[in-house]
């Protein structure tokens, strides 16, 4: 039971998992396979979200694959390399999945493993507003960092890319919705705001 509780936990069979996850599109399974730190903006839901727009093996058929032997970098990480051949492709893919182990082990003993995220997380996207406003991306309110010369700057620091949408409200302008998209590094301006006719 012991062998078969270490090859349940060990580096290649969780990468075996995870691949497998996506290639049936299986983003829920896919999920409780990595290593997250949950926030408002890094949950199951949203990151099912952005795998139904970002699985490059989405409606591919795959022939077959093989995933080499774990390569350790440092103590807490290794890094499983699988190979797979497509459909109509005549050379193998390459996809590496790294691989975190968790401090609490499985059963008590074995090693634990969770695929990190850091190769798909975005980090570091800035709205952009007037002093004094409440800005929501999607329904969740993100705290101003810092303010300059009349505008205030709202960072949210990691999540998935993708389709959000942003509401600024209060202050001085009248309530504004726009579907934004939230990459790396970018950042959001809202030009079209309109000043609230109470204020005038």
């Amino acid at each position: 039971a012991g062998k078969i509780a270490g090859t349940i936990s060990s580096p290649e069979r969780v990468a075996e998992n995870y691949f497998e996850s996506l290639v049936d599109s299986d983003y829920e399974k896919m999920f409780n396979y990595v290593m997250v730190t949950k926030s408002d903006f890094i949950t199951k839901d949203k990151f099912v979200k952005y795998m139904e727009n970002e699985n490059p093996l989405q409606n591919r058929n795959i022939l077959n694959y093989s995933i080499d032997e774990p390569r350790e970098r440092g103590e807490m990480v290794s890094y499983c390399t699988v190979s797979y051949l497509l459909e109509g492709s005549v050379s193998e893919n390459h996809m590496e999945i790294p691989l975190m182990k968790q401090a609490k082990k499985k059963l008590l003993f074995f090693d634990n493993y969770k695929v990190g995220l850091e190769n798909i997380l975005s980090t570091n996207f800035t709205v952009t507003a007037p002093e004094g406003v409440k800005v929501e991306i999607d329904g969740i309110e993100v705290p101003c960092t810092s303010t300059e010369e009349g505008y205030s700057f709202y960072t949210v620091d990691r999540f998935f890319s993708g389709k959000y949408t942003v509401k600024i409200s209060g202050g001085l302008v009248e309530d504004f919705t726009e579907e934004i998209h939230m990459n790396s590094g970018g950042n959001y301006y809202a030009r079209n705001l309109v000043l609230n006719q109470n204020t005038v």
